[in-house]
């Protein structure tokens, strides 16, 4: 049998006046607030990745959820292919 190898995650912690400065810009993808106040970013594109380790680093499980550190959107229809708007022929000559 192969065992999977456990994914190392790099993980960074910022303290509070480094995370309020106006040029920071974060180190990773998911992040958490821990009870101190130290904002904790995984860097990995899974949440739920970043969330199994959250989960496993500070216990009880689900008492810290992780958040993206920006906004993350979908596609429009528009941009897979598809027409954003139909139109139809009912104009009388």
């Amino acid at each position: 049998m192969t065992e999977k190898k456990a994914k190392e995650l790099k993980i960074t912690t910022v303290d509070y006046k480094t995370y309020t400065d106006y040029e920071f810009t974060p180190p990773g993808l998911w992040m958490i607030q821990n009870a101190i106040g130290d904002y904790i970013f995984i860097s990995t594109s899974s949440r739920q990745e970043a969330q199994d380790w959250v989960d496993t680093n500070y216990p009880p499980r689900g008492k810290y959820k992780v958040t993206a550190t920006k906004m993350i959107s979908t596609k429009p229809k528009s941009e897979s292919g598809n027409l954003s708007c139909t139109g139809t022929a009912t104009r009388k000559k």
